[in-house]
């Protein structure tokens, strides 16, 4: 994001944007294409907006959206990641779409995004392991397949 970019969505959001957020977003932290960037934080200004817009028509047990949380990006299924502007030091909470539910992800965002570099860290050690399991196999371990997993044609 630019900082025109950070200025249109703080002015849309009628919302001040922390510094440490903002920080982040001009310096982008994940690689472009992990799923940190896809889903976990939102790159793209134009997309973070429209998550917003979507999510503060929602109301929770009949009370509108409390505009101090912004949402930031989620998993990628039913859990969105809320960054509370209204504390300091700026905890980023997890959103249950399907329940309504939300719960504490992070006690800042600092933190948040080093549980993201975390996760990120996991998800290529896992990917190492399973390719290593494959390489490694017995002749009679069939069920142990490629990894990566091969497109069908």
């Amino acid at each position: 994001m630019t900082p025109l970019d950070l200025d249109q969505l703080k002015r849309s959001l009628g919302i001040r944007l922390p510094d440490s957020y903002r920080e982040a977003m001009l310096a982008y932290p994940f690689p472009p294409d992990s799923p940190a960037a896809e889903f976990w934080l939102l790159d793209q200004a134009k997309t973070t907006l429209e998550t917003n817009r979507q999510i503060r028509a929602v109301t929770l047990d009949g009370r509108p959206w409390p505009q101090h949380l912004i949402a930031i990006g989620g998993d990628g299924g039913e859990k969105m990641y809320l960054l509370d502007c209204a504390t300091s030091p700026y905890a980023v909470l997890v959103f249950d779409i399907e329940t309504g539910e939300t719960r504490p992800r992070a006690a800042s965002f600092t933190e948040f995004l080093d549980k993201q570099w975390q996760d990120l860290r996991d998800l290529d050690q896992d990917a190492r392991r399973m390719a290593e399991a494959y390489r490694n196999r017995k002749w009679w371990q069939f069920w142990i397949r490629p990894y990566p997993p091969r497109r069908a044609t």
